[in-house]
């Protein structure tokens, strides 16, 4: 079993409450960093990068923490820090983005009907180190929460979308109270910084305009980093109390969901090994429709799900059938999870 507080970056560890960051959830077996689905056949487009094909939005606390912390693992994504710092272009008093010219070639990736390998070396993050994270312990909302294929099925799918929200909520909202903390001016904080038009500080031609840089970042221009750091040390100024009442009704709602969802997680495991019964009433009228419905919703399956679905023997652990189903591109873990509520699939 794990808790909240170890999903998360250590940061958030001193400021969130514990009401939250100890809700246990069950540990993801499916799809983890050190048990890739794409990382099994050298062919996979994602073999080389797994899913850190994404470049993440680092909040500025998030970069001055990572520029501040002295351990010697952290020397690789300080350097990679310090050379889009340098580069100038994404950097914004507000978090370090993405170019522009990466957002087109990600959002042109992810609108083909197959990203290539080529595409996705391309897209690499960098601060990846030998396909693992060199800022792991400073991790962004998405890579905190993303999980390819999910070991409660739809379920865990639901939880790990809504745990996401409430990261962007709490970074969003740290952010400005951090620069409203410095004295940055009032009349020009972007309250919805992801957002805002202002932070694409460059040309069409994918060249940095310089007015428009340094009207954002005034007299902290060329002293970025410094101004990184004294963001993660304002946020450390910030009592627990300060952080509740920043986030507010957010935090209080967020809280309550996550406690309720963590249940359904529990309750929709998938076991290590499954037997499916190909005489169950349900998996007849599945074969038959070609759908399952599931409350208001109705999920089409394909061909290749049914003949994934009939693996389930009894002695194939899940986990490969799921791995199999993931470079087939056909995910099984929610038909799984729904047949297991059914009765059709049982533990072995």
């Amino acid at each position: 079993m794990t808790t909240i507080k170890e999903k998360l970056a250590p940061i958030y560890s001193t400021l969130l409450p514990a009401d939250l960051l100890e809700i246990e959830i069950p540990p993801e077996k499916f799809a983890t960093c050190l048990a890739c689905p794409n990382t099994t056949k050298k062919k996979v487009s994602r073999y080389n990068t797994k899913c850190c094909d994404y470049h993440p939005a680092l909040p500025n606390y998030m970069v001055g923490a990572i520029l501040s912390d002295t351990r010697p693992e952290l020397a690789y994504g300080q350097e990679m820090m310090r050379k889009k710092i340098k580069g100038q272009v994404g950097v914004t008093p507000y978090a370090i983005f993405q170019s522009a010219d990466y957002a087109r070639r990600f959002k042109a990736s992810r609108e083909a009907k197959r990203i290539t390998q080529a595409q996705a070396d391309d897209l690499l993050c960098p601060y990846n180190k030998e396909k693992l994270c060199s800022i792991w312990d400073y991790r962004s909302e998405l890579c905190a929460t993303f999980h390819c294929v999910s070991s409660s099925g739809r379920k865990g799918n639901s939880f790990w979308k809504m745990m996401r929200s409430l990261l962007t909520t709490i970074e969003n909202k740290l952010v400005v109270a951090v620069m409203d903390r410095m004295n940055y001016p009032s009349k020009k904080l972007e309250l919805q910084w992801r957002k805002a038009i202002a932070m694409d500080i460059t040309r069409k031609d994918g060249t940095l305009n310089q007015e428009r840089y340094q009207a954002m970042w005034r007299e902290h221009v060329g002293a970025e980093e410094a101004y990184y750091k004294s963001c993660h040390e304002t946020l450390q100024t910030f009592t627990k109390e300060e952080i509740r009442n920043l986030l507010g009704i957010d935090l209080t709602m967020y809280t309550k969901k996550t406690a309720l969802m963590a249940i359904d997680l529990h309750e929709n495991i998938l076991p290590d090994l499954m037997k499916l019964d190909q005489n169950h009433q349900t998996w007849l009228d599945l074969v038959e429709r070609k759908n399952l419905k599931v409350k208001q919703n109705t999920i089409k399956v394909t061909p290749a799900q049914l003949l994934l679905l009939r693996g389930f023997n009894g002695t194939t652990p899940t986990v490969e059938m799921v791995h199999a189903g993931y470079l087939l591109k056909q995910n099984i873990t929610v038909l799984a999870s729904e047949l297991l509520v059914a009765g059709a699939l049982s533990a072995a």
